[in-house]
């Protein structure tokens, strides 16, 4: 009897850990998830600048698979002030990330910088407005060599000059 107690037990305690993962980080269709899924091979976004009146460089904390980290479907840049879109803005400040507000190949190209495959250079069709605070999201990006991978890479804020 104690063998079967301990049994019910450990499933017991093994759903209440489920129930309380998905309560604090829920997933909703179109977005990322909060976390990186235990996984410590996900490369994480740690910078991003503006170099130039068109151009943000960003830094990745490891090397990132460079057709995954080319791609602008896995940006998103929201205008951390403002409520109406603006500039190179894809979201406003209070707006969820969705496969709907991600950059698009008609707004930036980006490459990588050089073969570190950390660094990356985010080239904007049109000019980067002076003095904005943006917030550069990114998502869905593995290390190369990995399992595919669907989340977040992290945000970092930027102010342009």
């Amino acid at each position: 009897m104690k063998t079967y107690s301990k049994k019910v037990g450990s499933i017991y305690i093994g759903v209440l850990v489920f129930v309380l993962i998905f309560t604090l980080f829920p997933l909703q269709k179109g977005t990322l998830t909060k976390a990186t899924s235990g996984r410590t091979d996900i490369p994480m976004l740690i910078e991003a600048k503006q170099i130039a009146n068109d151009t943000v460089q960003i830094t990745f904390d490891k090397p990132c698979d460079v057709k995954k980290a080319i791609k602008s479907n896995n940006y998103w840049l929201q205008d951390t002030t403002k409520s109406t879109l603006e500039g190179i803005a894809t979201l406003v400040k209070e707006e969820q990330i969705n496969t709907e507000n991600a950059l698009t190949p008609d707004q930036v190209s980006i490459s990588p910088v050089d073969n570190s495959a950390k660094l990356y250079n985010l080239k904007f069709n049109n000019q980067i407005p002076v003095g904005q605070t943006y917030r550069l999201i990114a998502g869905n990006i593995a290390a190369p060599d990995t399992a595919a991978y669907t989340g977040s890479n992290g945000s970092v804020d930027f102010v342009t000059k």
